[in-house]
C-alpha cells in the first residue's frame, strides 16, 4: 500500500487535494444541515448524526468507484463545462524566489493524477464525516 502510495504522490497535488477537500467538505456540510433542519427528529438522536454518516458513507463509496477507475474499470466522468476567462499576462520585474513558475490547476493535471486527487478528498471527507457523526 506504501509503495502504491508513493508511485501516484507528487508534491504538486497537494493543492488540487486540499481546494477538492474543501469545496467537497461545504458543499456536503450544507446539505447536512439542510437535512437537520427539514428531516423530522429522532427524540433520542440528531438529524445530523444521520446526515452525516450517510455523508461519510457517500463519500466512501465515491472513493471506492473512483479507486475503481484506478484500476482499470471504465467509469465515466462527470465534468461541468465552465468557461473562464483567460488570465492577461503580468510581468512584474525579477525575483530569485520561485513565484513566476505557474500553479497547477486541477483542470491541468493527467487523468491518473485526477484520480488520485479525487480519491484523496473523497477519502479525507469520508472520515471527517464519519468523525462528526459519532461526534455528533
Amino acid at each position: 500500500m506504501k509503495s502504491w502510495f508513493k508511485r501516484h504522490w507528487k508534491s504538486d497535488l497537494v493543492r488540487p487535494v486540499i481546494y477538492k477537500t474543501f469545496t467537497r467538505f461545504l458543499l456536503a456540510l450544507t446539505v447536512a444541515l439542510l437535512w437537520g433542519n427539514y428531516a423530522p427528529h429522532d427524540a433520542f438522536l440528531s438529524s445530523r448524526m444521520y446526515a452525516f454518516f450517510f455523508l461519510g458513507f457517500y463519500f466512501a463509496l465515491c472513493a471506492w468507484l473512483v479507486h475503481m477507475r484506478m484500476d482499470g474499470l471504465h467509469i465515466p466522468r462527470v465534468r461541468l463545462r465552465v468557461r473562464r476567462k483567460h488570465d492577461p499576462v503580468r510581468t512584474y520585474g525579477d525575483m530569485s524566489d520561485y513565484t513566476d513558475e505557474p500553479i497547477r490547476s486541477f483542470d491541468d493535471l493527467e487523468d491518473d493524477e485526477k484520480d488520485f486527487c479525487s480519491l484523496l478528498a473523497n477519502l479525507l471527507c469520508c472520515m471527517l464525516y464519519l468523525l462528526l457523526s459519532f461526534l455528533v
